[in-house]
């Protein structure tokens, strides 16, 4: 059962990393070219949409890897068993970091967007998870 949900574990997690991190940069897109409004006073640095797009990439890309690390805690079977457990594994670490940067001062819509896309797809990893274990079962 271990390698079995080892490697269903594994598959998920780099799955819901690239999801989210194409749901986090088509909203931006979206955000960035239909939403914002364009603000061209006293910029002094300039930064081409396709940096900013890999930029944001690369940080959701890695705060998803690292917030999603303790879903492995599942592969103790106390831990996997234990509906409260299971679910903190999930979600402890990813809301409290996403609470830490949302009440930081550099708070803006790209963030809040980043936030939802990742709490929706770890949603969906815990429920499809909770899934494969009921199936085992």
């Amino acid at each position: 059962m271990n390698k079995i949900t080892f490697k269903y574990l594994i598959i998920n997690f780099f799955t819901t990393i690239i999801i989210t991190t194409m749901c986090v940069l088509l909203c931006t897109y979206i955000y960035e070219n239909y939403f914002k409004e364009q603000d061209t006073a006293g910029h002094t640095i300039i930064i081409s949409n396709l940096e900013l797009y890999g930029f944001i990439a690369i940080a959701i890309s890695l705060f998803s890897f690292i917030t999603l690390i303790p879903v492995f805690l599942n592969l103790i079977e106390k831990i996997r068993t234990n509906a409260l457990f299971c679910f903190l594994s999930f979600f402890l670490f990813p809301t409290v970091s996403l609470i830490y940067i949302l009440n930081s001062n550099h708070f803006e819509t790209n963030t809040t967007l980043a936030a939802t896309c990742l709490i929706v797809n770890e949603t969906i990893f815990y429920l499809r998870f909770k899934r494969f274990l009921h199936v085992k079962q």
